[in-house]
């Protein structure tokens, strides 16, 4: 077999090589996705493969005996980090546990080392399972280049990737037993324990073993093939993938496996991923994954459109009568609250209109401010010349934003309100004149809010979850801001 590998290799070094314009951040390329054990991979597998900067994703993988579940997150372009459990039917939790199955947690962390070029392959280095019991810790470096549809991967694996003994250990060449004297973490007592950060005894294996394969994304869109030659092995005494249940024994009968990845976009941020393959010559794969990037902005749900805001006509606030005083600072905070605000003061500070509110219906702080200071535009006196909304939550204040009315005027003919329009700030002093209009109507309150309440508990020796589920009463008294009960 790997005769066979050596001489793929060889005769695919041309295409690996050779150059190509059409590299892995093109608009056809189809991105990788993720392998059973959570990073973006082939089938048990990595490759130098990385998500999208700030991709998130969820997942489950089934081979029996073996269930996983993953939660995968791009840090960084160049930073994969994997969380996961893996679930073992072949063996019980502990000794006396007779209900619950063995049940694994760990860590994975993927960097990238080199971005692929017309001539170089994209190149990364991994640690698997380095938190927690290292029953599947392994390191690798693998390289993967893409020619057209078809993206290749090599990679030379040590602890868990390394069940066949292809070759010596190259890093040997420079020193004997390298990395051998970096012992952070006892592997033997992570175990007994249930877990921990081990980093002893890196790429210390007198044998390594080289693994690689393809994935080729066919011209149906979305649909690719993942063929790879997998090298890796599981925790002493639970073998390799065949699980006959009667007698636990596993065995392998090839390291060769194949699957097709077929990928539909649920929303434009969100996407599932869903993989049906035949591993080890032996046992059916399945894996279901769901990822969204947590940078993608999409299209707003709430736009605020253009609009001609109204010329100011009132007379200056301190030179109205009562009445009108009223009726201003009245309609202000209804039209605000049929907005969504709820308006604590109104400030009249010289030129300057001061509104200090609080909101929960915009995500978007910018929204918030836009469709406020429209508002107050439309029936602020002639001689307001600057609004500022102020945001208050829990009684602090959290945002102070400024922005001039003509600029706003001219900005709203447009279309939305944008950053680069508005001033922020922490200045809260007023002029000696300035008038502060208190909302009377919204201190004191009471409010009352009920919820249901799940609690749980994962990876316990009679059970891998216990939940809980309750219901939760919450009451509060708001005194005045700032002052809650």
């Amino acid at each position: 077999m790997l005769r066979l590998l050596v001489l793929g290799c060889v005769l695919l070094s041309p295409l690996v090589f050779a150059n190509n314009s059409d590299l892995a951040g093109s608009e056809v390329f189809t991105q990788a996705s993720h392998s059973s054990r959570g990073g973006i991979g082939l089938i048990n597998i990595p490759t130098a493969r990385f998500s999208d900067d700030g991709e998130f994703g969820l997942g489950l993988s089934v081979e029996a005996p073996y269930n996983r579940m993953f939660a995968k997150m791009q840090f960084f372009p160049w930073l994969e980090a994997v969380l996961k459990y893996t679930k073992g039917y072949n063996q019980p939790y502990i000794a006396w546990s007779k209900s619950e199955a063995w049940t694994d947690k760990g860590m994975d962390l993927k960097f990238r080392l080199l971005t692929e070029t017309e001539r170089r392959p994209e190149l990364a280095l991994g640690l698997m399972d380095f938190g927690g019991t290292g029953a599947y810790g392994s390191e690798f470096i693998v390289a993967s280049k893409r020619f057209d549809n078809i993206d290749l991967t090599l990679g030379m694996g040590w602890g868990g990737l390394a069940a066949e003994n292809h070759i010596n250990n190259p890093l040997d060449w420079f020193s004997d037993n390298f990395l051998s004297r970096i012992n952070l973490g006892d592997p033997e007592e992570n175990l007994q324990h249930g877990g921990g950060i081990s980093l002893g005894n890196l790429f210390d294996d007198e044998k390594v073993s080289i693994f690689g394969g393809i994935e080729y994304f066919t011209p149906v869109p979305n649909l690719s093939v993942k063929l790879e030659y997998d090298t890796n092995k599981y925790p002493e005494g639970t073998k390799l993938d065949f699980f006959d249940p009667t007698s636990r024994n596993m065995r392998i009968d090839s390291r060769l496996s194949a699957a097709l990845n077929y990928r539909f976009y649920a929303t434009q941020r969100d996407a599932i991923d869903l993989s049906l393959g035949y591993v080890h010559g032996n046992t059916l794969y399945v894996s279901a994954a769901v990822h969204s990037n947590l940078n993608f902005t999409g299209t707003p749900r709430i736009a605020i459109g253009a609009e001609r805001l109204r010329q100011p006509s009132t007379k200056p606030y301190s030179i109205l009568d009562a009445d009108w005083k009223k009726y201003l600072t009245d309609t202000i905070i209804w039209q605000l609250v049929n907005a969504g605000f709820v308006t604590h003061k109104l400030i009249f500070n010289g030129n300057e209109l001061q509104a200090e509110v609080s909101q929960n219906r915009f995500r978007k702080p910018m929204q918030a401010i836009d469709l406020a200071s429209r508002i107050i535009s439309n029936n602020a006196p002639i001689n307001i010349d600057n609004i500022t909304i102020i945001n208050v939550d829990s009684g602090i204040e959290t945002l102070r934003a400024t922005v001039s009315r003509d600029t706003l005027f001219n900005v709203a003919l447009e279309g939305a309100l944008d950053e680069e329009s508005v001033e922020f700030s922490t200045n809260n002093s007023l002029d000696p004149g300035a008038l502060v209009v208190d909302n009377d109507v919204v201190y004191p309150h009471f409010g009352l809010n009920f919820s249901p309440l799940l609690g749980g508990t994962l990876q316990h020796p009679e059970k891998f979850y216990f939940w809980q589920l309750s219901a939760v009463a919450k009451g509060e008294i708001a005194f005045n801001q700032g002052t809650y009960l």
